[in-house]
Formats: C-alpha cells, sequence, structure tokens
C-alpha cells in the first residue's frame, strides 16, 4: 500500500514540476494551445518525466530531463527553438538544479547540528518534506515571475543572455 501512495507522490511531484515550468514559461511567452490539448500536452510530459524518474538514476534524470522540457516548451508555446533552449536552461538550472542543491545544503546542514536527524525520502516523511521544498520553490518562482512578467522578449533580445548569466 504504501508503494502506491510513494508513486502518486512522485507524480504528483512531477506534476508540480510541470505546473512550475507552466507558471515560468506562460509569464514570458504566448500558448500555443489552450484547454484540452495544453492539458493533454501537460499531462504528457508529467508521466515521461515520472518515467524517467522511475530508473532511480541521478544520470537519467540530469540527462534526459531537460530534453523533456526543452520538447514541451517548443511543442506548448510560440518560441524560436534558440529561446527555447537558453530559457529551458534558465528554468533547469535555477528552478531545479538549484532548488535541489539548496535543500541538500540545508539538509547536510541539519544532519551536521543535529546527529540524529535522518530522513529517508523515500518514505512518506521524506515525501513530505520534498512537497515543503516544492512549496517554497513555487513560491520563489512566483517572486521571479513577478519581473518577467513585465519583460518584452524579441528575437534579437539580449535580455535572455544576460538572465541565463545571472
Amino acid at each position: 500500500m504504501e508503494h502506491n501512495v510513494m508513486m502518486i507522490m512522485n507524480f504528483i511531484l512531477c506534476c508540480l514540476d510541470v505546473l512550475m515550468l507552466c507558471v515560468f514559461f506562460s509569464s514570458m511567452f504566448e500558448k500555443r494551445t489552450r484547454g484540452l490539448g495544453f492539458l493533454c500536452g501537460f499531462l504528457a510530459m508529467a508521466i515521461a518525466m515520472f518515467a524517467v524518474n522511475s530508473f532511480g538514476s541521478s544520470m537519467i534524470n540530469f540527462l534526459f530531463i531537460p530534453f523533456i522540457v526543452f520538447a514541451f516548451s517548443l511543442i506548448l508555446f510560440r518560441m524560436f527553438i534558440r529561446k527555447g533552449i537558453i530559457y529551458t536552461l534558465i528554468f533547469y538550472i535555477v528552478f531545479t538544479c538549484g532548488r535541489e542543491m539548496a535543500f541538500e545544503m540545508l539538509y547536510r546542514l541539519l544532519i551536521s547540528v543535529f546527529p540524529g536527524f535522518n530522513i529517508d525520502f523515500t518514505s512518506l516523511q521524506g515525501m513530505g518534506i520534498l512537497l515543503i521544498e516544492y512549496i517554497l520553490s513555487f513560491l520563489f518562482l512566483l517572486f521571479v515571475r513577478r519581473y518577467t512578467v513585465k519583460i518584452e522578449i524579441s528575437d534579437d533580445s539580449r535580455f535572455d543572455w544576460y538572465l541565463l548569466i545571472m
């Protein structure tokens, strides 16, 4: 029973990743499809991410998730390939890798301060901690979105390079 709950929680976390991606991209780019078409794309990406995550390998995730994100962004948002690559990198570096690194550092700090502190992230308790991680990351995304909504992105804009470097 707990295994089924864990699988459902993993899928929910994949859906939250896709939701954050949609919030990030929709603040700057127009959607190609709406309604049922967008929902189907959303679910297809969540299932693809869940399938990659089911291998349980960080290396496989690191190699394939950016390609899934890139394909999803090109299919569902109006942008050129170059913009898709740049903004996929920005999203992946800031909201995926950055989030994981920040929480890994926090976890290691807690372990060093409280030696008996240990969380199994494959348990329901660990999933609760990951859910808090996603909520905080989403709040950070909403903060960033406040500013990205105001920018005008043209095809020859250098702003995206500055954002990527930042």
